[in-house]
């Protein structure tokens, strides 16, 4: 299976998005306001692809209608900007982890201790009906309905790891 760089960007907002659903919700932030969430994307066809691209694409239409299935849930909006290269380097450095030869995990405590502005952060880890659309958009060319993707609560999108869980996976 072969997937455009650009539906895996696509895909990444979508996650980041559900993400920043679950993060509201979690942290009962007010939406009231209809605050905008700010998607840095690495390329510039990712942000034309939230904005308006995915439309020459099927596949990536079918990502659309699950973002804004998402985005109909709740009152969180989102933007896409592009982030150049020198202003991405933590983003492509996190990308570039591998684990040790000689250990079944990757220590995230030392990498937290180069990168300390990274201590704040959480990891989001998303759910099986999350993924499970997603997957059925990228390999079965399903077209998932947002009227019903709209319905899921904020809790079935996923949720935070721990660090002690994250630092033992594989």
């Amino acid at each position: 299976l072969l997937v455009s760089i650009n539906v895996l960007e696509l895909v990444c907002v979508v996650v980041n998005t559900a993400a920043s659903i679950f993060a509201c919700h979690f942290d009962n932030v007010d939406l009231s306001a209809c605050p905008v969430l700010l998607n840095w994307c690495d390329n510039t066809a990712a942000c034309s692809w939230v904005s308006y691209r995915c439309k020459n694409s099927l596949i990536g239409r079918r990502l659309a209608r699950l973002l804004v299935g998402l985005l109909m849930g709740t009152k969180l909006g989102v933007q896409a900007e592009w982030l150049s290269t020198i202003d991405n380097s933590l983003a492509d450095e996190i990308s570039r982890i591998t684990k040790p030869i000689n250990k079944n995990y990757f220590d995230y405590e030392s990498f937290l201790s180069t990168h300390p502005s990274l201590s704040n952060c959480r990891i989001f880890q998303p759910s099986q009906v999350l993924l499970g659309m997603i997957w059925d958009v990228l390999l079965n060319g399903s077209s998932p309905d947002p009227l019903i993707v709209r319905t899921l609560e904020p809790q079935a999108l996923g949720s935070f790891i721990s660090s002690t869980s994250s630092r033992n996976t594989t």
